[in-house]
């Protein structure tokens, strides 16, 4: 588990190539995997924590052949299972949507860090749903990543929607591109990919 860092060193170890590259395959598209790296929290109180997800899939599998790498981040409501080691249904299929839009990289952000495979669950009195490192993190992400991907759907909205605006906030202020996957019926809010359909529609926001 990565330590948490502050200043350059948090660019620096987040954006460095991992040593030791090794590869798996996502059963969603058969996307090979190159390098892929996390950072976890284990709050005793509060909760594990997830402050980012990383997953380098490199050119070859994007269809690329200069070598240029082309980040993507997404951003959604909060983390499930997916980590370093594996994925799960809502990041595979991010991971689908960055390499069929010629990204090389994933990095995975939420709106909120805390860590429940139901957006429900987050409902509960007393969870603290991000920290202080939640936003170094995204910070981090931001600055680095060429452009965005909005999809934490309306349990986001739901369980805070300040939180949400000042996200969006955020990166509107970067003038980088910003895309969602569609918009919900009725609402200016970015769907969450469980029902998404390929080939992903590329939809400003």
């Amino acid at each position: 588990m990565p330590s948490l860092h502050s200043g350059p060193s948090l660019a620096m170890s987040l954006f460095q190539l991992p040593p030791g590259r090794r590869s798996f395959l996502f059963k969603a598209g058969k996307v090979k995997v190159l390098a892929a790296r996390d950072c976890f929290a284990p709050h005793t109180r509060n909760g594990p924590h997830r402050y980012y997800l990383d997953y380098i899939f490199g050119g070859a599998s994007a269809g690329q052949d200069d070598g240029t790498e082309r980040i993507l981040m997404a951003c959604g409501c909060n983390p499930a299972t997916a980590t370093r080691h594996g994925s799960d249904k809502t990041v595979s299929k991010l991971v689908n949507v960055a390499r069929q839009w010629g990204y090389t990289r994933l990095l995975m952000a939420n709106v909120f860090s805390y860590c429940d495979k139901n957006p429900a669950n987050l409902k509960a009195p007393g969870l603290v749903l991000w920290d202080r490192h939640t936003d170094r993190f995204l910070k981090t992400m931001v600055a680095n990543a060429q452009a965005f991907l909005c999809c934490w759907g309306a349990p986001a909205v739901d369980l805070n929607a300040n939180r949400c605006a000042e996200i969006e906030a955020m990166l509107r202020a970067t003038r980088k591109p910003l895309f969602c996957l569609g918009y919900l019926q009725s609402a200016d809010i970015p769907k969450h990919p469980r029902r998404l359909k390929y080939p992903a529609a590329q939809v400003p926001f």
